[in-house]
């Protein structure tokens, strides 16, 4: 079931963000709304490049964000992220746009269930 992953890798995420606070001297719940930011904004810089067809912004934007995501332990987004990298990068515009749907829609859920009372 899509949330119940989305509910895993929201759980790898926090314990993962938590571990970096420690680190950075930051709360978890900063890294994660900064993660969360970025990611977003990247998505949505993503929807604008690939409708004017500079798949190579795409792909720019997307390589970002799936690093950032990996590290975050959001597998399943990144998984997502890398896929759409792939086919931006081979020129396969209409799979591309599938692909960052499905990535939009990976990243609500995981959105939702961090929201949702895993921040600390």
């Amino acid at each position: 079931m899509p949330a119940d992953r989305a509910a895993a890798d929201a759980k790898l995420v926090a314990e993962r963000l938590a571990t970096l606070a420690d680190d950075t001297g930051m709360t978890t719940g900063e890294l994660q709304d900064m993660w969360l930011a970025e990611t977003a904004e990247r998505l949505e810089l993503a929807v604008n490049a690939l409708a004017a067809g500079d798949l190579s912004e795409v792909v720019r934007l997307v390589h970002s964000a799936a690093g950032t995501t990996g590290i975050c332990g959001a597998a399943e987004l990144a998984q997502d992220l890398t896929n759409l990298e792939h086919l931006a990068a081979a020129g396969r515009a209409d799979d591309a746009q599938r692909a960052l749907g499905s990535a939009r829609v990976e990243f609500g859920l995981l959105t939702s269930v961090l929201h949702g009372g895993l921040r600390h």
